[in-house]
């Protein structure tokens, strides 16, 4: 016999499968987002290097730095302000801070391979770093002579942003989880509890219960299989009653031939008995009958042996 599996398992089964479906479409959806917004955050971090790096080697600024000289410093302060941007610095080869947002830093050494790198190569260089105790991204841009321009920025922005669509798709998952949650109670009530209600009304039946209703509510084919099977009960009872009137009928038939075939035999009964006194009286008289013949044959037997011995005697006196 096939296993059988129970359509609430199945539900609940499929119910779960979407679940996980859905939960891995969330944190697919999340971790792009999150990688094309960490992109687009360096992304833009980027192009304000290349602001500092164009302006700083602009001849006009040159000129402008070479009469205010603290015009630089003022740059740098404000575009210190610039969304999530932590710090900036401006650093030589050798890992001198020409500039920075720290004045304190301005003048001292930074060691760190990646400036060397940075300036060889030409390319820039994005890493993690602890800033403040806070975990942020710095951006080491190659800069106007030999100097790097390196700028360090917290993704709190970022992180705001993807809380934000990660409520959304929680938003959206919790609707579509209802929405299926509704659908497979509809189901369950619609459909399942149905064809269980059918399923045991079979059992019942297959016991010998024919006393069987279902209510047939349901507008779609399981309340058209609800109706088919009550009519289906009330033709199997309806032949049921029959088949007991027949069988009443039956019996009763039975019975009365039953009683004619005993008064018949009680009848040939004493018939026979009858017969076979009549029949054991004539044998009785041809036993007589038989005995008086015995005994006249004797009799003329020795009559006859008489009558010999008389002729007999008749000769034997007429001779000489």
């Amino acid at each position: 016999m096939k296993r059988r599996y129970p359509l609430y398992n199945v539900v609940l089964g499929v119910f779960l499968i979407v679940i996980l479906i859905v939960s891995l479409l969330i944190s697919f959806s999340i971790y792009n987002h999150k990688k094309d917004l960490i992109l687009s955050a360096i992304d833009e971090k980027i192009k304000l290097a290349e602001t500092i790096k164009e302006t700083v080697a602009l001849p006009s600024w040159l000129y402008r730095m070479s009469v205010l000289g603290d015009l630089e410093k003022g740059l740098i302060y404000g575009l210190s302000r610039f969304r999530d941007v932590s710090f900036i610095r401006i650093i030589r080869a050798d890992g001198e801070v020409y500039q920075s947002t720290f004045e304190e830093e301005i003048g001292t050494k930074i060691n760190d391979s990646d400036i060397n790198e940075v300036v060889q190569s030409g390319k820039y260089l994005v890493k993690d770093q602890t800033f403040s105790d806070e975990k942020i991204k710095a951006l080491l841009y190659p800069g106007y002579e030999n100097q790097v321009i390196w700028i360090g920025f917290s993704l709190a922005s970022t992180q705001s942003l993807i809380r934000e669509a990660l409520w959304r798709y929680l938003f959206v998952a919790f609707a579509i989880l209802t929405l299926f949650g509704l659908a497979a109670v509809i189901i369950i009530r619609n459909i399942v509890d149905p064809i269980k209600k059918i399923t045991l009304s079979c059992r019942d039946v297959q016991r010998g219960s024919l006393d069987i209703k279902l209510k047939t509510n349901n507008r779609t084919e399981v309340g058209e299989l609800a109706e088919a099977f009550n009519e289906m009960i009330k033709d199997i009872r309806d032949s049921h009653d029959k088949l007991e009137e027949a069988k009443e009928i039956l019996e009763i038939r039975v019975g009365a031939r039953t009683q004619e075939l005993q008064d018949l035999t009680e009848s040939l009964e004493g018939q026979v008995k009858e017969r076979t006194k009549d029949i054991q009286d004539k044998l009785k008289q041809l036993e007589s009958f038989n005995r008086l013949v015995v005994d006249r044959e004797l009799k003329m037997s020795e009559l006859k042996k008489e009558i010999k011995g008389l002729k007999q005697e008749l000769e034997r006196r007429s001779l000489p």
